[in-house]
């Protein structure tokens, strides 16, 4: 008769030794890892359009109700404005799309009920990596994810004096032109003021 604990020795032993056993786990462990990276980064969209991909011509014929609303100065592209049936968000106010010079969307911005903020944040922070947090009690409450593979930054803003709050996804490529055009209109503005003095 066999003791027990020698038989269960003998079928770990057998188990342990499979020589590709290690090529398994480890091939198993990147999958996994690559998989999870994949869905946290995958393309960024807004109400179903991607950001840097999606061209003017597509957003126009997917939601025809939208205006157009001129170009903008930072990213000399085209503007559609307005609201469409196919937009199903609760508290959903008005939407802004913003195109680069190669009809590329560059900006989405989202105008909602500031009673949405909680739900918003709650839904985006499942999804991206949040880089900043402001959420006082009482006061502004600003929030920003960032998602550096995709060059792609979505801020949430809710004024304290406001009923409405915003979610803008934007290029980095957006982000940049607008520091630089923001940086120079000061400039000009404090050159303005010296002279006077």
């Amino acid at each position: 008769m066999v003791p027990a604990t020698l038989k269960l020795n003998q079928s770990l032993n057998r188990w342990r030794d499979p020589p590709l056993r290690w090529l398994w786990q480890t091939s198993l462990s990147f999958a996994l890892v690559m998989g999870y990276c994949v869905r946290l980064y995958a393309d960024i969209t807004a109400l179903g359009f991607t950001l840097g991909k999606t061209d003017y011509k597509t957003v126009t014929q997917q939601a025809p109700s939208l205006k157009d609303s001129g170009i903008n100065k930072y990213s000399q592209g085209k503007m559609l404005k307005g609201m469409s049936r196919d937009f199903k968000i609760q508290g959903l106010k008005q939407t802004l799309f913003i195109f680069d010079k190669n009809d590329k969307l560059a900006v989405v911005m989202l105008t909602l009920n500031k009673n949405q903020f909680d739900n918003v944040l709650g839904y985006l922070k499942n999804k991206y990596p949040i880089q900043s947090k402001r959420i006082p009690f009482v006061g502004n409450k600003n929030v920003v994810f960032a998602i550096p593979k995709d060059k792609v930054t979505i801020e949430m803003n809710a004024p304290h004096m406001s009923f409405d709050m915003t979610v803008m996804y934007s290029t980095d490529r957006f982000d940049k032109a607008y520091q630089r055009i923001q940086r120079r209109e000061r400039e000009q503005k404090t050159k303005r003021e010296q002279s006077q003095f």
